[in-house]
């Protein structure tokens, strides 16, 4: 161990051992310490959220999605939706002070024009290989449900919802009325914001569906503006108020969340297995459909609210008391896919649709799961290259 040492005069030193390191200073040693502008524990977070929901989409009994696939009222699409608008509601307040409110609006509706965009050639693409040959496309199209050019006409105005793509339409929207949040924020109705969002959500959970329009060949919207609203305008809001919340949170005991969000995690995770695993709990078709509804993605049933809160929360503190950790293991390899997630969440659909193209999954676990992990190493290195990165948008 080396020694302090404190020169008193030319004759006498006096050394001075550092203090002993307690168990609280060896944990600190691998916590999240900022060296810049942009969080890196956000970009590792939204990495994840990646790698969850390519796993995902490549449908399959595989070991990555024993792990991430119906353990949990939680997807990947929450986590994308909340630290959009958290990371939107950050980089808003500083577009604001740097520029005004009309510059940092101007800059949320030239996202939302680039999200559009995106969209609307991969749906006319999907739609167009669909018209040559069915299912080609699939799962984006598996068959036109309607005349040809009427789907085309839909296209444009979301008249029809793709599956894969239908998550673009939501963010376009959500960007678009981003602007009026900020409004509301700059002025100070925070409280009113969030009231009429939450007001919003319940009115679909009583009327489900009643706000929005049925889209051509489905039976509802997947992604529900009124009930996904509320996940992105919480996020808004708290990306928003960032150094106030930060600063609340300082003065909570450090063991306090991280507790409750093991809890809610757990929690969480019983129900659902007592529920999509055993069919055992609730066993009454009243009880039953209430938990239905409650549970309902597209909905954002109440349940899945604080199952959402509790998981990201727990995900965060990970990411943040160990954040050395995973530095030096899959970190780095997260937070190249989080800083650069459209644009994998472009490329990674030429893998989905060859995946069902190609007659996958397949019976073994082991070969899905190598496969799985084969497409997340070809993402990586095509984000490393920066493979048609003037050409996707990022």
């Amino acid at each position: 161990m080396r020694m302090a040492t404190l020169p008193q005069s030319r004759d006498a030193v006096v050394t001075v051992r550092p203090p002993a390191r307690s168990r609280g200073s060896v944990l600190s040693g691998f916590r999240y310490v900022a060296d810049g502008s942009r969080d890196l524990r956000i970009d590792m977070a939204r990495g994840l959220a990646i790698v969850v929901m390519v796993t995902n989409h490549l449908t399959g009994s595989s070991y990555l999605n024993a792990v991430t696939q119906g353990r949990i009222y939680v997807s990947a699409a929450e986590a994308f939706v909340f630290l959009s608008g958290f990371v939107l509601g950050f980089a808003s307040l500083r577009r604001v002070e740097d520029g005004g409110l009309r510059a940092a609006s101007r800059a949320l509706v030239a996202r939302a024009g680039t999200l559009y965009r995106t969209y609307l050639v991969l749906a006319v693409v999907a739609a167009v290989v669909t018209l040559v040959h069915a299912g080609a496309a699939a799962p984006i199209f598996r068959e036109l449900a309607t005349p040809p050019w009427k789907a085309m006409l839909a296209i444009p105005i979301f008249g029809v919802s793709p599956r894969l793509l239908d998550v673009l339409q939501l963010y376009v929207l959500l960007l678009c009325a981003s602007p009026v949040a900020l409004y509301a924020l700059r002025r100070g109705w925070t409280a009113p914001l969030l009231l009429a969002s939450a007001a919003a959500w319940a009115f679909h959970q009583f009327h489900p569906y009643a706000l929005s329009a049925t889209p051509l060949g489905r039976e509802h919207p997947y992604f529900v503006l009124a009930a996904w609203q509320l996940v992105y305008v919480v996020g808004f809001v708290f990306g928003y108020h960032r150094t106030a919340l930060s600063n609340v949170l300082r003065r909570a005991p450090g063991w306090l969340l991280p507790i409750l969000a093991v809890a809610g995690v757990a929690a969480s995770v019983v129900a659902n297995h007592l529920d999509t695993r055993l069919g055992v709990w609730p066993v009454g078709v009243v009880d039953r459909a209430f938990w239905t509804a409650a549970t309902d993605r597209s909905s954002m049933g109440f349940a899945r609210l604080p199952s959402a809160a509790a998981l990201f929360t727990l995900i965060f503190s990970l990411f943040d008391r160990f954040y050395r950790l995973f530095a030096r293991t899959i970190g780095p390899g997260l937070v190249a896919l989080g800083q650069s997630s459209l644009y994998v969440f472009v490329v990674h659909i030429p893998f989905v649709v060859a995946w069902h193209a190609l007659g996958l999954p397949m019976q073994s676990a082991q070969i899905t799961t190598i496969v799985q992990l084969g497409v997340l190493v070809a993402l990586l290195a095509m984000v490393r290259s920066r493979f048609l990165f003037n050409i996707v948008p990022r």
